[in-house]
């Protein structure tokens, strides 16, 4: 558990950012390897049983998807707090990207060490924001963790897949070209992406972008497995230079998707 939080200050309208840390050393020399965990929490509905699954793994960098501070606790205006506290977690980013009936809906990255900094909404107009980018270092290493959420289903499947997964192409298509255009730092793409390998829309970042799945040493089931479809939604993709180890997906816990684990190793400097 992290220290008590005394004073917070905005990045924007819409985002809150949470005090640094202390760093810690790193377990190689020459290279730092972080416990990475992307999980979608289904607008917190079963948020005790989630925070389980979280508080199991101990990630060291989390991404989230469907916070919605108001189902978690009783004011949003200290909801990030006390969700570090709960996931004993430091720093953190979160941004609210688009709304369900009158409720707020965002992403939420944090780590627990090191310091996280906020860089980009990401957003390709008409739809609404589909995710967004902090930078967060470790130690004498900086990663950019881009923590995304690309349209859902528009309707039931499978009659609307198509021209949903058209809409989230256009998205990975904007994702790329924006990526394209930055420093070629170590970069981890996460979250909930609702498309699937084979599928139209993973084919414009699978090119680009190492997938853990791919690497994992045996079978790994769903990370969605409702609606009678068993497809994995959920990734976690790195630039070519990251080292991946002991990919995973959590059975159980309280939302309609399940937790995907890495461990990430990768250079200093």
């Amino acid at each position: 558990m992290g220290a008590p939080i005394s004073t917070l200050r905005e990045h924007t309208t819409t985002n809150r950012i949470i005090p640094q840390l202390k760093t810690r050393s790193t377990v190689a020399l020459g290279t730092t390897s972080v416990r990475f965990m992307t999980y979608n929490v289904q607008f917190g509905f079963n948020w005790r049983e989630t925070l389980a699954v979280i508080r199991d793994y101990q990630p060291e960098i989390l991404c989230l998807q469907e916070v919605v501070p108001e189902r978690f606790y009783e004011s949003d205006a200290t909801c990030v707090d006390q969700m570090r506290d709960d996931l004993g977690m430091g720093p953190g980013d979160l941004n609210f990207l688009w709304g369900k009936g009158r409720r707020r809906v965002g992403n939420l990255t944090l780590a627990s060490w090191g310091t996280v900094t906020p860089e980009s909404v990401l957003r390709c107009w008409p739809t609404q924001p589909y995710g967004m980018v902090s930078r967060v270092a470790l130690d004498d290493s900086e990663l950019v963790v881009s923590n995304l959420h690309l349209t859902p289903m528009l309707g039931w499947p499978p009659l609307m897949f198509l021209p949903s997964e058209l809409l989230r192409r256009r998205e990975l298509n904007h994702f790329n070209q924006w990526a394209a255009g930055k420093p070629q730092f170590d970069h981890i793409v996460a979250g909930d992406l609702n498309t699937f390998d084979g599928a139209p829309a993973f084919s414009a970042i699978k090119a680009s972008w190492q997938n853990a799945r791919d690497l994992a040493d045996q079978k790994m089931p769903a990370t969605r497995p409702t609606y009678g479809l068993r497809f994995a939604i959920d990734h976690i993709l790195t630039r070519w230079n990251v080292r991946i180890h002991n990919y995973n997906v959590i059975i159980g816990g309280g939302s309609d998707h399940r937790a995907v684990t890495a461990t990430l190793e990768f250079a200093h400097g």
